[in-house]
């Protein structure tokens, strides 16, 4: 299997959605709607979201438009099997409160790259597996 790694660009904006919607939680449907913005999250999101139908997917796609979802995605002939959220640790919000004052004081003058999030969908033999026939996280292996 060869896999063929792209970064994610305004023009993959597709591909990133169909990976969100269709691929990355196929087994766990309640996960589908993070779009990888958990470590983007401000709590004012809550008030601003209150009432939207997906905000996190409208979100998502401004956030790759304007260039403040970095990461790159994983081709297998021609679908995206998978994505790696990998960004400047300052664009992560919730790093702010998780990571020692210590830490972020040493290196404010140093660009930090993070990654917080890697996702795969179950490839056999250079085929994306059927919904069906995919397992659970949860199902022993």
């Amino acid at each position: 299997m060869n896999l063929d790694i792209r970064p994610l660009t305004p023009d993959r904006l597709n591909d990133y959605l169909h990976f969100f919607d269709n691929v990355a939680f196929a087994d766990h449907p309640e996960w589908s709607q993070c779009y990888c913005l958990a470590f983007n999250f401000e709590p004012a999101w809550d008030a601003e979201d209150a009432g939207r139908e997906n905000p996190w997917r409208e979100r998502a796609i401004q956030f790759v438009r304007e260039g403040k979802m970095q990461g790159y995605l994983a081709y297998s002939d021609g679908n995206v099997v998978g994505w790696c959220n990998a960004n400047d640790k300052t664009n992560y919000v919730a790093l702010e409160h998780n990571v020692k004052h210590e830490i972020q004081v040493d290196n404010e003058n140093k660009i930090v790259k993070s990654v917080v999030c890697l996702l795969r969908r179950e490839i056999n033999e250079g085929l994306i597996r059927e919904k069906n026939e995919s397992k659970s996280l949860d199902e022993p292996r």
